[in-house]
């Protein structure tokens, strides 16, 4: 009935009952990615979509090229994806198709629609009692941007639980056949989405029903116009959609000349390629022009946002949330939402341009390009510490131990008396002692061994310890509850990307690029190098010797192999490299990387197969890393 294994890890699901291998549909040996690329874009939106991994795939034997794992769309479906139960689910597909439930509510909304004026706010908000609006919205843009030809009355779904006060939510998939495989970069697809007749069948004024309705309403328009311009400026910018297409053509490059061969197809797939990424540079322009067109709004404007201290509080623009620095296009003439929330112990202090209204929520008409500045004061009534620094895996050559570094940005002195620092355990807890004064911006480091600690950091006076525990190399929970027993902050680090690598041995610490930003997320962390500054404020580097300063070449995990292994290096410094396979004659297998490379970490990953992508037998093979003034090599055993 049910098999369980996280067979889709892009979700955190681990219970199916039943999943799909997709040929790619439309984009059949053509890209073969459109589809799992569109859903990946809209990952961090809320909408439903369907995950994606592509699979080398046989079936009795015989190599049947790439087919796509997807999640099948049914109730079992829905109730994974939204935490509701399966049985208790309308389900709705292409209008005429009741997948699961019953369709009586959504016609019942479907004829109150055609039967009122939505430019009445009364009716407007009954309608928007019934579907989820802004998922609607967000739905929608998504296939206007894509330009999915393939969509109006056709690969469209949605759903809502039966529970009392459910919403309609639709449901994205099938979308391969937008991305410039059927129509051009400089489609209408909004003016598609909203022609009031033409020919057809259904007729245009059947599929642009609710929409046409909806934008009826100026409040709606509005937000609809905003919406859209939001997902421009963010979730469809080209220097966030480029880099997502690399990535995936990446993982299957090297299997598409053999599944071409596999079905006798021209290979002409980096041709292909162009066309998609072509299509997400120029689509956004187009998309504001449709906007122009279709509302006939006014210029297109730049809105510059950013934030006062950095992580003192955020600036919700619309949909889109700032906590340092933004540039987006939106209209002159369209009013947008800006509202400002102070991080605690913070309030707004009031916009750079004076002539605005100090008020911490306003809508404002641009009409020309702006750049705003929201500013805050330190809420000294407020009392605040923040865990500011890490040391959870020191190098051998400078073991200072376990480390913690507690900050009060403030500007009052703190009695932090009876404070409970804790790790992941609850057995393990250290109380502060009686008399612990944490002063105004001042410093506190909870040493595992003090002795240790000293060893390396001998000048550090504001110390405690020993905690009588350590923390784990592979990511752990730590907690600061205040002497009330109330969580205070609490963050769970790891030793694996985004979170920064250089800390995991590599004699860097995890350090705050500053305290006043979320320390829960991990792109507010960064390597403090040459052991970190504890007992001090944060700089990104210091004079003392690092670790990090080594180029290192570590050993392919797993190893041995079946197929797949990752080849990790760190570089001390910008420089030229090129990564090869070789076999045990000398032979070069394959180049995994070459060029110029900046200093950091990086990654690799060998899929046992070479150049050509034909699979390679058994046995030991040599990664050869090729540095400026040196060559590092190591060696795994890939297992068939």
């Amino acid at each position: 009935e049910n098999f369980s294994h996280p067979i889709l890890p892009e979700k955190d699901l681990s219970i199916f009952s039943q999943v799909i291998w997709r040929n790619a549909g439309n984009d059949f040996a053509n890209t073969h990615l459109r589809d799992g690329l569109m859903h990946r874009l809209v990952a961090e939106l809320d909408l439903d979509r369907l995950a994606y991994r592509p699979c080398r795939t046989y079936i009795n034997g015989q190599y049947w090229g790439i087919m796509n794992l997807r999640e099948r769309m049914d109730e079992d479906y829905i109730a994974a994806n939204n935490a509701v139960p399966a049985d208790g689910i309308d389900m709705i597909k292409n209008f005429w198709t009741t997948i699961v439930g019953h369709s009586t509510d959504f016609w019942a909304m479907w004829h109150y629609i055609e039967d009122n004026d939505l430019t009445d706010d009364l009716h407007f908000d009954h309608v928007a009692g019934e579907m989820d609006v802004d998922n609607y919205t967000s739905y929608v843009v998504t296939e206007v941007f894509a330009g999915n030809h393939d969509w109006g009355t056709n690969n469209i779904a949605w759903w809502k639980p039966q529970a009392e006060g459910g919403k309609w939510r639709w449901i994205l998939y099938d979308t391969e056949a937008g991305l410039g495989l059927q129509t051009s970069v400089e489609d209408n697809s909004l003016e598609r989405a909203l022609l009031e007749s033409g020919s057809g069948w259904p007729s245009p004024t059947f599929r642009t029903h609710i929409l046409r309705n909806l934008v009826k309403n100026e409040s709606f328009k509005i937000s609809f116009i905003n919406r859209f311009c939001d997902l421009l400026n963010t979730t469809f910018e080209p220097q966030r959609t480029i880099p997502m297409s690399e990535v995936i053509a990446a993982n299957i490059a090297p299997e598409i000349p053999r599944h071409f061969d596999r079905w006798d197809r021209t290979h002409s797939w980096e041709s292909r390629i162009e066309v998609v990424q072509d299509f997400l540079t120029r689509r956004p322009g187009f998309c504001r022009q449709f906007m122009q067109q279709q509302f006939s709004l006014g210029e297109e404007v730049n809105i510059s946002l950013s934030v006062q201290p950095v992580g003192a509080g955020n600036i919700q623009l619309n949909s889109v949330s700032i906590d340092s620095a933004f540039s987006g296009t939106y209209f002159a003439d369209v009013p947008v939402q800006l509202i400002v929330q102070p991080a605690f112990g913070y309030t707004f202090a009031g916009w750079s341009d004076t002539t605005m209204a100090s008020a911490d929520s306003l809508m404002i008409t641009l009409g020309e390009d702006r750049v705003l500045t929201a500013t805050f004061a330190v809420n000294d009534l407020v009392p605040h510490v923040v865990i500011n620094e890490i040391n959870y895996y020191s190098h051998p050559a400078f073991d200072s131990g376990d480390w913690v570094e507690l900050h009060n940005p403030g500007l009052e002195e703190l009695d932090i008396s009876g404070w409970i620092f804790r790790d992941g355990s609850d057995l393990h807890g250290y109380t502060i002692p009686e008399g612990t004064i944490l002063g105004p911006e001042g410093y506190l480091v909870l040493c595992s061994d003090l002795g240790t600690f000293f060893n390396q950091h001998p000048q550090v006076e504001s110390t405690l310890g020993d905690l009588g525990f350590g923390f784990s190399g592979a990511g752990e929970l730590l907690r600061i509850y205040d002497n009330y027993g109330a969580l205070h902050d609490s963050l769970t680090y790891d030793d694996a990307a985004p979170w920064p690598l250089e800390a995991d041995g590599l004699g860097a610490t995890l350090m705050l690029s500053t305290p006043f930003l979320d320390n829960a997320l991990p792109s507010s962390w960064v390597a403090g190098l040459g052991g970190g500054t504890p007992g001090a404020p944060n700089t990104l580097s210091t004079n003392a010797p690092s670790a990090v300063n080594i180029t290192r070449f570590e050993t392919p995990h797993p190893n041995p192999f079946n197929p797949r292994t990752e080849i990790s290096f760190y570089l001390a410094q910008n420089q030229r490299v090129e990564l090869g396979v070789y076999d045990l004659r000398g032979h070069r297998v394959k180049v995994l990387t070459g060029g110029n490379l900046i200093a950091g970490h990086h990654q690799r990953i060998w899929d046992g197969t070479d150049q050509s992508g034909r699979e390679m037998p058994s046995g030991t093979y040599v990664f050869l890393l090729k540095l400026e003034n040196s060559t590092l090599t190591q060696k795994a055993l890939l297992l068939r």
